[in-house]
């Protein structure tokens, strides 16, 4: 973990935080300042991951559908963050990469805890690439979805609302106007 134990330290973090991007908020800013601070930081990634039972291809398709259209609907899920040229200051931008789904055929389950131990420990490059990343994990025993994003675009409650909205999707229910 990153301890700030000189003046030095405290200068950086404060010249970080005094450049505050337009558009981010004050908690996007700090976790933006930490990731300049400590790149790849696992500690800034939320992992959440669920254990598919009954997985059909068509159900699986619905899935991946209502997994694009929560990509599309969130605006954090697909904006990177990325200092223009010529400035140090960062910006949102949209990100007009598609969202980043990957299946993954895995033979067991030994295979499978590995799979997810390497996933969580990879990083975002948030000049790169959306802070929002899906793993559907298959294997004869059933699936795992592992769904991974920063903290700069989440938090536990957005994991929450992700979920609720993904079930509404899948059962067909509309989806209510965001505020």
């Amino acid at each position: 973990p990153y301890t700030m134990d000189t003046s030095a330290d405290r200068n950086r973090l404060e010249a970080l935080l005094s450049s505050a991007p337009p558009g981010l908020t004050p908690n996007q800013l700090s976790f933006w300042a930490w990731e300049q601070l400590e790149p790849g930081n696992p500690a800034l990634i939320l992992n959440t991951e669920w254990r598919l039972s009954h997985c059909t291809e068509a159900g699986l398709h619905r899935l991946h559908q209502a997994l694009e259209v929560l990509y599309h609907r969130h605006e954090a899920l697909h904006t990177r963050v990325s200092c223009p040229p010529g400035s140090s200051r960062p910006a949102p931008v949209a990100c007009d990469q598609p969202l980043d789904f990957q299946v993954h055929w895995l033979e067991s389950e030994a295979e499978l805890q590995q799979e997810l131990q390497q996933q969580a420990c990879r990083p975002f490059w948030l000049e790169r690439e959306a802070p929002f990343r899906v793993r559907l994990l298959r294997y004869p025993q059933g699936a795992h979805l592992l769904i991974r994003l920063h903290h700069l675009a989440a938090d536990a409650w957005s994991i929450h609302i992700l979920r609720e909205e993904m079930v509404q999707l899948r059962e067909g229910r509309p989806l209510q106007p965001l505020p």
